[in-house]
């Protein structure tokens, strides 16, 4: 369970993204921090982080009221209230519902996948002791009760574990696993297992901040707690090829300290401080892989002969030869090891401490030239413990631990050309830490994998040209990865299985250009353009990795066009039409570039059209996503050692109706 390479900063503290929930309703702003001249360098992370600024209780007594209706039985609701409990003591509560019904289905069974149903809920207090001390507390809660998306079969491929799960099933007059079971469409499968994904959660946050005349401090200390259980199909089939039961727990704390402030009659501002960050995930499971063998085997009259073009590594074509025994026949050891398919149960549980102290300032330097300068020193520490059912693991009881530090370093400087035109460059180093496997087959696999470390470089600049009615913002980085981690599927003494590695280094360049331009009024037109060249270029682990090939989920271009017009109705209030068109060109999905699970590309369009009254006071909305109906793999996963590949759809065309109010 490393820590992903980008994360979340929500109320001020830091969580990894694979947790981060919460509801819109309550968030006053978002952006994605690229590592670099934006991302705030403190944190533990090597692509960057998701800003998300929640909205403060003010003394203002009001709220809103927020409903929506659609397509797939979609029904949403949300409200926000907001005022003061006393003079200086400001409160705020918000809470949402939203749930639709899936858009994938078995033909197994009929039964649809792909649902959403969450209930979330959020309390704030902001209470101004003083006119330099003042105090903020939030509480969150979330309920999520869902389907676990579903993964079609896409694709079967030549492998020896497949082969000799299908030999033995047929002999036993079973239904193997073939292309019958390859739907051709990405929102059907053939899966029969009651999915499924069910999560909770509590946090809570308590920021105090008190001024100085030259110096402000910030202490952010945080709590969250997850509780997620569920189950999911990995292979497609109503064989139970790969399934898997889990539940995981984590609960994870922080205290941030936060010193700023002034120097130099306001030409210098710094930051300085120190974070420390404890996190404890629990993970249990209930594995099944090639569920009916095991079974067959036991119910064979005898050790089974392969045929000439099994897997060799399972037992020797003919008459095994004294010492090389075959599988199969009641009470065969050698049967235990598919043991996995009655259910192999694990667990594990990783403990992380974190400790970092920052700093950094900022000079002015004359009225135009400014120049930052920042150091990061992380300090983290995990321990490990594993554990395998013992009928048939070859490890048992494992621990381990291990520590990492890295310093990150980051310089930008920036240049305001003019009152409309500035230019910037940047390089940072951005640290990843190293982890261990969470499914591990032999103690090999219990040595930790290595940080992952970058050097991002990135110049551009920023404009607001003739009055502000063009935005024209352009960059260009480089960054340069040692160490990279990735998971890959790999066979370890016959079992398939999937580990974090380094896998060397990497390199990942590109372009983007933010154009906004209001020629006429109410008319606002937005252009994003990207371009991106990733590549490994030195590969030193086991995987399939290809030298030369593309990092997944990283297309060459990336393209987007929105066109708004805002025009009054006289008497009969105000109208907004909004259509947008986004594209992204072919990208892998597996760090192997799998042409199995490439996606080719795809273009989303979507339209909304909103109506209010000359009161401004509520408005009615009608939407559309999706309007072409494009299928699209938005992810997909290979296993060469199973010999399937499968897939997740993009969500299909949908329609809703929106109604909101403003008090």
């Amino acid at each position: 369970m490393p820590i992903p390479a980008s994360g979340s900063i929500s109320m001020g503290f830091f969580s990894p993204v694979r947790k981060v929930r919460c509801s819109i309703f309550s968030i006053s702003s978002g952006s994605k921090c690229c590592a670099g001249l934006k991302a705030p360098f403190w944190k533990n992370t090597t692509g960057g982080a998701i800003q998300l600024i929640t909205k403060r209780p003010t003394a203002q007594l009001g709220g809103a009221v927020r409903a929506t209706v659609g397509d797939l039985d979609r029904r949403d609701a949300a409200f926000r209230l907001n005022g003061a409990l006393a003079s200086r003591l400001y409160a705020s509560l918000s809470a949402s519902s939203l749930n639709r019904h899936g858009y994938a289905r078995s033909l197994t069974n009929g039964r649809t996948m792909n649902d959403d149903n969450r209930d979330s809920a959020r309390a704030a207090l902001r209470w101004l002791a003083t006119d330099s001390l003042i105090v903020d507390f939030s509480l969150d809660a979330q309920r999520e009760r869902r389907s676990a998306l579903d993964q079609p079969l896409v694709a079967i491929f030549p492998s020896d574990l497949l082969s000799l799960y299908n030999t033995v099933l047929a002999d036993q007059g079973l239904v193997p696993v073939t292309d019958a079971f390859i739907t051709g469409d990405l929102r059907t499968s053939y899966s029969d297992f009651p999915s499924r994904s069910d999560g909770d959660q509590l946090g809570g946050t308590l920021t105090v901040s008190r001024t100085f005349r030259q110096y402000g401090v910030t202490s952010i200390s945080a709590y969250r707690d997850y509780d997620f259980s569920g189950s999911s199909d990995y292979d497609g089939t109503p064989n139970r090829v790969f399934d898997r039961d889990y539940r995981q727990r984590q609960k994870q704390w922080s205290q941030e300290l936060q010193v700023s402030g002034q120097a130099f009659d306001g030409r210098l501002n710094w930051v300085a401080g120190g974070l420390y960050f404890v996190e404890e995930p629990r993970d249990e499971a209930r594995v099944t892989l090639i569920g009916e063998l095991f079974d067959a085997l036991e119910a064979a009259p005898g050790p089974i002969y392969a045929p000439p073009g099994a897997p060799s590594f399972f037992c020797n074509p003919g008459p095994p030869p004294p010492g090389v025994p075959c599988f199969g026949g009641a009470g065969n050891p050698l049967n235990l090891a598919f043991f996995v398919g009655d259910g192999q149960r694990e667990a594990l549980a990783i403990k992380t401490k974190s400790a970092s102290v920052f700093g950094e300032a900022t000079l002015a330097i004359g009225k135009r030239l400014s120049a930052t300068a920042g150091l990061r020193y992380t300090s983290e520490e995990k321990s490990f413990t594993f554990f395998k059912d013992p009928r048939n693991a070859p490890i048992q009881n494992l621990f381990n631990s291990d520590d990492w530090s890295a310093f990150s370093p980051r310089m930008s400087l920036a240049y305001q050309a003019s009152d409309s035109v500035m230019v910037y460059s940047s390089i940072s180093r951005g640290f990843k830490s190293g982890g261990f496997n969470g499914r591990v087959v032999n103690r090999d696999q219990l040595d930790p994998f290595d940080p992952e470390t970058v050097w991002s470089f990135e110049t551009g600049t920023k404009t607001e040209l003739f009055d502000h009615r063009l935005q024209l913002n352009a960059a260009a980085f480089y960054n340069d990865y040692r160490d990279i981690q990735f998971s890959a599927a790999v066979l370890s003494g016959g079992v398939p299985t999937f580990i974090v590695q380094n896998a060397g280094t990497a390199t990942v360049k590109g372009i983007e250009l933010e154009v906004e331009a209001r020629p006429l009024t109410g008319l606002t037109l937005t252009t994003g353009i990207g371009y991106l060249d990733s590549r490994y270029t030195d590969i030193e682990a086991e995987g399939g990795a290809p030298e030369g090939g593309r990092l997944p989920k990283a297309p060459k271009w990336d393209l987007s066009f929105a066109v708004q017009y805002a025009f009054e109705l006289h008497k009969a209030g105000a109208m907004i039409v909004r259509g947008d068109y986004s594209y992204r060109s072919a990208f892998f999905n597996d760090i192997t570039n799998s042409p199995l699970i490439e996606e080719d590309g795809y273009g989303l369009v979507n339209a909304r059209v909103t109506w209010s009254p000359p009161s401004d006071r509520w408005e009615l909305a009608l939407f559309g996503t999706n309007l072409g109906d494009e299928s699209y793999l938005e992810h997909g996963a290979i296993s060469p050692a199973v010999g399937l590949a499968t897939g997740i759809s993009g969500r299909p065309r949908e329609w809703g109706l929106n109604v909101g109010l403003r008090f």
